[in-house]
C-alpha cells in the first residue's frame, strides 16, 4: 500500500498535461502513485501521457469515455492503493514538498483531510491570489458550512489529501458529466464525516488559470451544471433531513456559488451575457434569489449581497461591477 494516491483527470490535454506530471516528479516525498484517468480525449493526450511516464512505476495509465472529471476521478479512486488519495487538475501543480508536508501533517494530527492554502497563478505562473487560512484545524461541522459558503480555500479537491476510506466506506462519489462545481458536491459531504480536517498554513498548490480552459471560457452547459448540482445537493439535504437544520447554509450556497458565480461568468465571458443572462435567470429558483435572503447574506458577505442586489435590480449595472469582481 502507497502512502498516497494522486488522481488526475485528463480530456485534450497534450499541451499542459506535462505540467502536473513533472511536478510531481519532483516531490520530496517518493512513496506515492499517480493514476492518471483519459477522459475520452481526442487529441494526442494519450501519447503525450505515455512519453512523459514511461519507465516510472509510480504512474498507471487509465482510459475511459469521456464521462466528465468526476467520473474520472472515481474511477481513479477505484484504482487507487494509497493510504490517502489527493486529486490534481492536468494544468495545475503542487511545489515540491506538497507530498512529503501534506503527509507528514495528516500523519501528526491523525487527520481524516488535510487542506494547504494555495496560489492562484496565470500561464506564465504569474501569482495573481494567495489564498490562506488561518485555521489549525476544524470540525466537518464547520468545513462543511465553509465550503457550502463560498469559501475557496476548502471547496477545491486540488488543495486536500483525503483517508482513502472516506470514499469507500461512506460510498462517496463525484458526479458524473458534470464539469464546474463537482468538488463542491462531493466535498461537503466528505467533511461531515470527517473527525478532524487540519490545514498546512503554506501555499503549496498552484491553480492554473489558463483563458481557453474548461474553467475560463464560456458555455451554457457550464453554468446549467451549477443549477445542477445545486438540485444535487439539495436532494441529499432532503433525503437526510438535513434541510430544516442548514437552510441557511444552503440557501448562502445557492446565492454565491450558483447565482452570483454564474452571472459574472455571464457577463465576462459571453458575447451575448445580456440574453444569456437573462436565460439564466429565468431557471433561477426566485425563493432562494430573495431580497430577504440576500438581506441575510448580508451579515457575512457585504460586498457580494450588494453584488446580488443590484443583479436583481439592474443587469447593466451588474455588468459594470462584474469586472471588478472575483
Amino acid at each position: 500500500m502507497k502512502k498516497i494516491s494522486i488522481i488526475i483527470p485528463a480530456y485534450n490535454a497534450e499541451k499542459h498535461i506535462h505540467v502536473p506530471i513533472e511536478s510531481l516528479k519532483k516531490q520530496t516525498l517518493k512513496e506515492f502513485e499517480v493514476i492518471i484517468v483519459n477522459d475520452g480525449s481526442n487529441d494526442k493526450t494519450k501519447e503525450e501521457i505515455h512519453r512523459l511516464i514511461i519507465n516510472d512505476a509510480r504512474f498507471l495509465y487509465v482510459e475511459q469515455i469521456n464521462q466528465g472529471p468526476g467520473a474520472a476521478r472515481n474511477t481513479g479512486i477505484k484504482h487507487s492503493t494509497g493510504i490517502y488519495v489527493g486529486f490534481l487538475d492536468s494544468d495545475d501543480y503542487f511545489d515540491t514538498t506538497y507530498l512529503e508536508k501534506m503527509y507528514s501533517k495528516a500523519l501528526s494530527e491523525k487527520a481524516d483531510i488535510v487542506v494547504s492554502d494555495f496560489y492562484k497563478v496565470d500561464q506564465n505562473d504569474q501569482i495573481l491570489q494567495v489564498y490562506r487560512s488561518n485555521s489549525s484545524s476544524m470540525t466537518g461541522i464547520q468545513s462543511f458550512k465553509n465550503i457550502l459558503e463560498a469559501n475557496s480555500l476548502t471547496s477545491l479537491s486540488q488543495n486536500k489529501l483525503f483517508k482513502r476510506d472516506l470514499f469507500i466506506e461512506n460510498n462517496i462519489q463525484f458526479p458524473k458529466n458534470i464539469i464546474v462545481n463537482e468538488d463542491v458536491a462531493t466535498i461537503y459531504k466528505l467533511m461531515l464525516v470527517s473527525n478532524k480536517i487540519v490545514f498546512v498554513n503554506e501555499p503549496l498548490f498552484y491553480y492554473v488559470q489558463i483563458p481557453s480552459s474548461s474553467m475560463n471560457s464560456y458555455n451554457e452547459r457550464k453554468v446549467n451544471d451549477r443549477l445542477k448540482v445545486a438540485d444535487l445537493i439539495l436532494e441529499d439535504f432532503n433525503s437526510k433531513n438535513f434541510f430544516p437544520k442548514y437552510k441557511s447554509v444552503y440557501i448562502n450556497y445557492y446565492l454565491l456559488h450558483v447565482v452570483l458565480s454564474a452571472s459574472l461568468q455571464i457577463c465576462k465571458q459571453s458575447d451575448n451575457w445580456k440574453q444569456d443572462l437573462e436565460i439564466f435567470l429565468n431557471k433561477v429558483n426566485n425563493q432562494y434569489f430573495s431580497y430577504i435572503n440576500i438581506f441575510n447574506l448580508s451579515i457575512l458577505h457585504k460586498k457580494k449581497a450588494l453584488a446580488l442586489l443590484i443583479l436583481k435590480f439592474n443587469s447593466n449595472i451588474f455588468k459594470y461591477i462584474s469586472k471588478k469582481l472575483g
